[in-house]
């Protein structure tokens, strides 16, 4: 290689495609090993009002990880008798109490309807 082809190589911008590249891929990754365990899929599952809440699908839920966004699929129960509804997975994953916000810096935002990541709930 050549001095004028080493001065054309602007290794920023060529670390930053790659690091963007990578980060993406690993955040699928994620996306693809939580979405493939339906272990949280039974026909029912008790609820905090003491009733008995049924199996209604899957939601999906969208937040921002330190990879990048990704998309979790979880089983979602209704009970009847309170009219409440609930993902179980949530509380495994430390999602129980409004929206676990995980920004670039590591941090964590227990806050309901926080912004510090872009998350959403459903």
């Amino acid at each position: 290689m050549g001095p004028l082809a080493a001065e054309a190589l602007d290794f920023e911008a060529l670390e930053t495609a790659l690091r963007r590249q990578v980060l993406e891929w690993a955040a699928r990754t994620v996306e693809a090993q939580l979405n493939q365990d339906h272990s949280d899929a039974r026909p029912s599952h008790h609820c905090s009002c003491g009733g008995t809440a049924r199996y209604a699908g899957r939601r999906t839920k969208r937040f921002v990880t330190v990879l990048g966004p990704i998309r979790l699929e979880r089983a979602y129960y209704h009970c009847g008798e309170c009219g409440h509804g609930f993902c179980p997975r949530d509380r495994g994953l430390g999602y129980a109490y409004g929206v676990r916000n995980v920004g670039a810096s590591g941090s964590e935002s227990h806050q309901p309807g926080s912004s510090q990541a872009g998350s959403t709930t459903s």
